[in-house]
């Protein structure tokens, strides 16, 4: 049974698909492999440099966390899908993601969750 779990990854993971900025200048593509239980990340160092990592982060079903390599964990706060922790299992600096609209203005936000509806 343990196997069907592993398929249904949680909706959280389709939430972190799109773009992010860290504390450092990078950013950062996430999109959903086609397995459904990872996400490959496009990396965009400040100095230009882009690094595409396929199943970068994956989700485990024991744990019911997203894992960032082998490294760090996904934390996220229950009312607030703008900002990503990812806590180091290491004594290790944790990372931050902010997500980031390239289309919209900070001040713009409230106008355009008007007349986009999701469903």
């Amino acid at each position: 049974a343990a196997s069907v779990y592993s398929v249904m990854a949680p909706s959280w993971l389709e939430e972190i698909a799109g773009d992010w900025n860290d504390t450092n200048g990078n950013h950062y593509e996430v999109w959903m492999d086609e397995s459904g239980s990872s996400c490959s990340v496009r990396t965009t160092r400040k100095n230009g440099h882009t690094k595409t990592t396929r199943g970068m982060l994956k989700y485990d079903s024991r744990t019911d966390t997203l894992m960032w390599g082998r490294s760090y964990y996904l934390e996220m706060e229950e009312n607030n899908n703008r900002t990503i922790y990812w806590t180091p299992l290491k004594a290790v600096t944790p990372y931050t993601w902010y997500r980031c609209d390239d289309e919209a203005d900070e001040d713009e936000e409230e106008e355009d969750e008007e007349d986009e509806e999701d469903e």
